[in-house]
């Protein structure tokens, strides 16, 4: 475990990796120099790591241009929410896309360059979010989706050798990663493209400073019967408890017949509110029966 100046242990944040990622720059963002950080091949893999020795991880959940980030969705599903693991907080960040190449000994032009470019490799969210941008561009080039953008980036210097590939990625990963350059900045389709990370903790994690009264929650819903009367008691429930819905997400059901669902609800107060918690709590136990409904987080 990484240790402050002073000799104290810092907590380790897992996140997908590896450095540079814009998952990297979130959780930086978050918690900044309080931690270090643990790289992973996956966002799975980030999720999975989260225990007493790794006791955060930031995920991926939803970008404004090319909506929800489908692996973290389904690992809300995990057997281990309300066990173990629940959403502590969550960051918001202004996403940038550059096309990066490696670095030629040429003094080609970039017109000329751009038009060599056969494969472009990133994350697939990247690769959606400046979607329109490459059918501009590059309309004849492989898009070829990669675990990570910044691994996207690694890939260029190990696997380039004929240099007609390219890479979306952050711009830092031409800081970090010595040999790329970039071919052309800001490529997302929209200036106001932003991403929304959750902060994970495991059951065992370190305090954090202390944080203005919770404002959201997560549930998770599951039921046998007809989706309408769900949404009828939820809706009913939620302004009992003085609660209004923000969103609902929805994903197959792994451990039910085929064709049902779990649903995903955020809520939040009318108002920031030290009860949440209770008030949320208050929401389940008027839906009676017949509905199983689990805590994702309350932040």
């Amino acid at each position: 475990m990484a240790t402050s100046p002073n000799g104290i242990s810092k907590s380790k944040v897992a996140f997908l990796g590896p450095s540079g990622t814009h998952t990297h720059q979130a959780a930086n963002n978050y918690f900044g120099d309080s931690v270090s950080y643990d790289p992973q091949p996956s966002i799975a893999k980030s999720f999975d790591a989260l225990s007493s020795e790794i006791p955060f991880a930031c995920l991926p959940i939803a970008n404004s241009t090319h909506g929800q980030v489908i692996e973290t969705l389904d690992l809300l599903r995990s057997g281990r929410w309300s066990k173990d693991v629940h959403i502590i907080g969550e960051i918001v960040m202004k996403i940038e896309h550059c096309l990066v190449i490696r670095d030629l000994p040429t003094n080609d032009k970039d017109e000329g360059v751009l038009q060599r470019i056969k494969t472009v490799w990133s994350h697939e969210q990247a690769l959606g979010q400046c979607s329109s941008w490459l059918t501009r561009h590059l309309p004849n080039a492989a898009k070829i989706k990669t675990p990570s953008t910044s691994g996207a980036a690694k890939q260029l210097l190990e696997l380039d050798s004929d240099h007609t590939c390219a890479a979306i990625c952050p711009r830092i990963c031409t800081s970090i990663y010595s040999g790329l350059r970039i071919l052309a900045p800001s490529i997302q389709d929209r200036d106001d493209n932003q991403t929304r990370f959750l902060i994970l903790g495991h059951r065992h994690h370190p305090a954090l400073p202390t944080i203005p009264a919770p404002t959201k929650a997560l549930i998770r819903f599951s039921i046998a019967g007809e989706i309408s009367s769900l949404l009828s008691s939820i809706t009913s429930a939620a302004w009992s408890s003085k609660l209004k819905i923000l969103r609902i997400d929805r994903r197959p059901n792994p451990s039910s017949s085929p064709w049902t669902d779990v649903y995903f609800v955020e809520f939040t107060h009318f108002s920031p509110s030290p009860n949440l918690q209770n008030e949320v709590s208050t929401l389940i136990t008027t839906l009676g029966t017949g509905t199983e409904a689990v805590i994702l987080g309350v932040w």
